[in-house]
Formats: structure tokens, C-alpha cells, sequence
């Protein structure tokens, strides 16, 4: 609470200041005291938004330690109520340009918890007093399992991300038997879809660097790249980059040990799952053909003749095949599975590093007695 209160007149005026229940007496102008208070608000703010930063972060790393999968709904109970009000209390900051900045710092921060309720009457604010720093901070979409912003495109291309990863999310758990494919259990894969001319190219990844999120990036100079005229494979590269979230495989930084094979052939198959559920349209103005381009079946023409081993791009890919072809693909999270629980995976970031070595012990351990011999034979190349 902030009270003023104003002593008689005499040669100067006395004021006594009560800030949080300090008094401080004072004979400043009173245009001085007037300034000072109207800019109060927004050194309140600072102060405000740097604790909740401080408090958001401490969520996050109470999660991570937990032996339970935390998710965003369990994070956002988490924050601690005076700070629940710091939407309304950004809203009394008398100038427009530092109430729009301290709104977008707060929008971001709500970002980190995907608190999508919070993040929309904020963006509507924003745009009220700053237009362009509105567009910047852009527009954002949320599901069960992801949680999208898009900066410099059409709004529709957040929904549309939303749906396709979340597709995609729900192939590697019904395909391949991946319960969690974010790094952190729990929590809502991020998708930050970029554009800016600045860009000089157009890159659809998987950004392992961030410290509590597991994050897909498409970066782009103009908005033709979410379309057909882009020429990308949109609905492919969300697929096969889950997949290099799912694991990376050899030694940080050094070697491939799959040599980029693991995200493809989980990707081409995750293909045929997204179509299944959305339909022939599960991008914006998208069609079949690109199941025909970027599916299972361009997959088989890339392996056909080719012998399961760990040699060649092709021949792991043949691999890769076999097992799931033979066993079933739900092998794949059943092996995964006993890697977490016997041995001691690598990681950098929480993402897991593999060898290929890894997974040969852990189809070894999982599939049936008879089926042992085949696995020790394609990984022997034999």
C-alpha cells in the first residue's frame, strides 16, 4: 500500500512518504515526488518480474528432481499466489511503452509454464500500446502435449503446429511405445516457428540447449516456407526432429553413431501416423502427395535390397526396418525402457546420447529367447 500524505505549507512543502509501512520524511518539490511516484509502479515491476523469474525457475528444477512426471498444470499450481496479480498490478503503469515491455516480460514467463490463459489477455494489452512489439512477441497455442509460439507469420501456423506435433507425439507413443518423448516427462514439447528476414536459412530442428524444455525450432527469412511454394517437408521434419528428441545416438559432438538414420526411419514411419490422424491436410494447404514423398514408402525404396547392419546409412536404416518389421515397433520403447532402468544412459541437457551397441543389448535383453539369435545376426551384419 502507497499513501501520500501532505504537511501544512510553509516556505517549502513537507511531505511524509509511506512505502510498505515506512515512513521517510521528505522536503523534495512536489513535482519531484509526483515523478517519483508515477515511475514507482514500474521499479515495482522490475522487482516483481525478476522474483517471479527467480520462483518459476525454482519450480522447474523441483520438477526435474522429482522421481514423478510433473506436468504444466502441476507447474503452474506451483507459483506462489502474490504473484498471480502481477497482471493487474502492470496494468497501473502510467507509461505505454514500459507497460507494454513489462507485459511482454511477463507474457514470457508465463510462456516458460505454457500458461496459455495468462499469455492471451496479455498479448491483447500489448498490442493496445505497442503494435509492433506485439507482432514480435507474437501469437501462441497449446495442447495436451505442446505448446507453440509463432513470430512473424499468420496465427493459424501456432494451431496448425500444435496439432501436427501433437499427431506426431501421439504416433511415437501408439508406434513405437514412447510414453514420454520430451526430455522432461510431463512437460509440453515447445515449437517456436521464426520468421525474419534476417534469416539467411531455412531450418527446421530440434534445439537441445534449453534447460527445461525439450524444443523444435523452424527459422525462415519469409512465410513462403510454411507453404506448399516453401518446398520443405513440413510435416516429415517435425516427425523425424521428435525422433532426435526421442535420442541422439554416439558421443556428444563427435561421432553419429546411427549416422542420422534413427530420426529418419522413426520419422517416415510417424509420417503415415500423422495422415492417419489428421486427414490429408495436416498442415495448411497441404496434400497427400507429401505422404507419398516423405512416408513409408520413399523408406523402402531407400532400403530395398539393402542387409540389416551397422555399416552404411542404408544398410542401418535396413536395420532399423527389420527389427520393427519382425518384432513390432512397440520394441523400440520396451528397449528404451530397460536402457533407463540397467544402464546409465548419457546424456547432455537431459537428452540421451546412444550407441548402437546400447540398443543391440536392450533388444537382446526384451524380445523373446528365439528371437535373439536374429537380432545378434543383423547387428552382426550377417
Amino acid at each position: 500500500m502507497i499513501a501520500l500524505h501532505r504537511a501544512p505549507r510553509r516556505d517549502s512543502l513537507a511531505f511524509v512518504l509511506v512505502v510498505f509501512g515506512s515512513v521517510f520524511a521528505s522536503t523534495v518539490p512536489v513535482e519531484a515526488v509526483e515523478a517519483e511516484l508515477l515511475e514507482l509502479p514500474e521499479r515495482l515491476a522490475e522487482r516483481d518480474l525478476a522474483a517471479l523469474q527467480t520462483a518459476i525457475e525454482q519450480i522447474h528444477a523441483r520438477a526435474a528432481r522429482s522421481r514423478e512426471a510433473w506436468t504444466e498444470a502441476d507447474l503452474q499450481k506451483k507459483v506462489p499466489e502474490r504473484f498471480l496479480a502481477l497482471d493487474a498490478k502492470l496494468a497501473k503503469v502510467k507509461d505505454p511503452k514500459a507497460r507494454a515491455k513489462a507485459m511482454v516480460e511477463l507474457a514470457l514467463l508465463w510462456a516458460e509454464l505454457a500458461w496459455v490463459e495468462r499469455i492471451d489477455p496479455l498479448v491483447e494489452a500489448i498490442a493496445k500500446d505497442d503494435a509492433d512489439l506485439a507482432a514480435r512477441l507474437g501469437s501462441f497455442a497449446a495442447s495436451e502435449n505442446v505448446f507453440a509460439r509463432v513470430v512473424g507469420a499468420d496465427p493459424k501456423y501456432a494451431r496448425a503446429a500444435v496439432d501436427l506435433v501433437e499427431a506426431a507425439h501421439e504416433g511415437y507413443r501408439k508406434l513405437f511405445g514412447f510414453e514420454h518423448v520430451s526430455k522432461l516427462p510431463g512437460k509440453k514439447i515447445r515449437v517456436l516457428i521464426q520468421v525474419d528476414p534476417e534469416i539467411e536459412r531455412t531450418r527446421l530442428y530440434f534445439h537441445p540447449s534449453p534447460k527445461w524444455h525439450s524444443e523444435l525450432r523452424y527459422e525462415m527469412a519469409d512465410e513462403q516456407s510454411l507453404t506448399l511454394q516453401g518446398r520443405q517437408r513440413i510435416v516429415y521434419g517435425f516427425a523425424h526432429e521428435l525422433g532426435h528428441m526421442v535420442a541422439m545416438w554416439g558421443e556428444y559432438g563427435k561421432i553419429e553413431d546411427d549416422k542420422h538414420a534413427w530420426a529418419h526411419y522413426t520419422g517416415s514411419l510417424i509420417v503415415e501416423s500423422i495422415y492417419d490422424k489428421l486427414g490429408n491436410e495436416p498442415w495448411p494447404t497441404w496434400t497427400a502427395f507429401q505422404r507419398r514423398a516423405s512416408g513409408k514408402a520413399r523408406l523402402l525404396t531407400q532400403i530395398e535390397g539393402k542387409s540389416p547392419s551397422t555399416e552404411s546409412y542404408e544398410e542401418i536404416l535396413a536395420l532399423f526396418a527389420k527389427v520393427g518389421d519382425e518384432l513390432g515397433t512397440e520394441v523400440y520403447g520396451r528397449a528404451f525402457e530397460w536402457l533407463e532402468s540397467k544402464r546409465r544412459v548419457r546424456r547432455l541437457n537431459r537428452v540421451p546420447y546412444l550407441w548402437m551397441r546400447d540398443l543391440r543389448d536392450a533388444l537382446l535383453a526384451v524380445v523373446e529367447k528365439d528371437d535373439r539369435e536374429k537380432v545378434a545376426t543383423w547387428f552382426a551384419g550377417k
